[in-house]
C-alpha cells in the first residue's frame, strides 16, 4: 500500500497520476482540497490577538473573516497555493466556544471552521484609593484593587490555597 501526503494546494479537484512499469497503463487518483483553518492559541481572553492559518482556499483570492456569522473587520487574501496567515484580535464577548470560519463567495458561506473558546476577561476592579508607589509588601487580591475571577477546573489542586478576605 502507498501513502500519498497531499502538498499545500488550491481549493478544489487535483489528480495524480501512477505510471507503473513500462507496459502497464498509468492509474490516475482524483481528490479534492477543502479549505482549513487552523488558529492558536484556541483559547483566549478578550483583547488577545489569534494567529489563524488557512489553506485550501481557492488561489489569489479574498474574504473575510467571521466569527459566530458576524463579521470581525479582518480581510483575508490568499496566495497562489491557496493559503493565508492573519492576525486577529478577539473581541470582548460572553465567555464560550465559537466558532471561526472564512466567507470567500468562490467556495461557500461557511469555509475553513475553526472553533475558538473565549475565556473570562480579568478585571481590575474599580478602587476609591489613589494609587500608591508600588512597594514589596505582598498584598491579597482586594488590597491590590483585582477581584478574582474563578475558571473552572476539573482537578482540585493538591493543597488547599488560601485565599484573603474581602473587604
Amino acid at each position: 500500500m502507498a501513502t500519498f501526503a497531499v502538498p499545500e494546494a488550491r481549493y478544489g479537484v487535483h489528480y495524480v497520476q501512477f505510471a507503473p512499469a513500462a507496459g502497464v497503463d498509468p492509474v490516475n487518483f482524483q481528490f479534492t482540497v477543502e479549505p482549513s483553518l487552523k488558529v492558536q492559541p484556541t483559547s483566549a481572553q478578550p483583547g488577545t490577538v489569534l494567529i489563524v492559518n488557512g489553506t485550501g482556499f481557492p488561489s489569489n483570492d479574498s474574504g473575510t473573516l467571521l466569527l459566530a456569522g458576524d463579521a470581525t473587520g479582518t480581510r483575508v487574501n490568499t496566495n497562489e497555493a491557496g493559503s493565508f496567515e492573519t492576525r486577529f484580535t478577539v473581541p470582548t464577548a460572553p465567555p464560550g466556544e465559537y466558532k471561526l470560519f472564512v466567507d470567500i463567495p468562490m467556495v461557500y458561506a461557511k469555509s475553513g471552521i475553526a472553533t475558538i473558546q473565549i475565556l473570562p476577561a480579568v478585571k481590575p476592579a474599580p478602587s476609591q484609593e489613589t494609587p500608591s508607589t508600588p512597594s514589596s509588601e505582598t498584598k491579597t487580591s482586594s488590597e491590590a484593587g483585582y477581584t478574582l475571577v474563578p475558571v473552572e477546573d476539573r482537578h482540585p489542586p493538591r493543597e488547599p490555597m488560601p485565599i484573603a478576605p474581602m473587604g
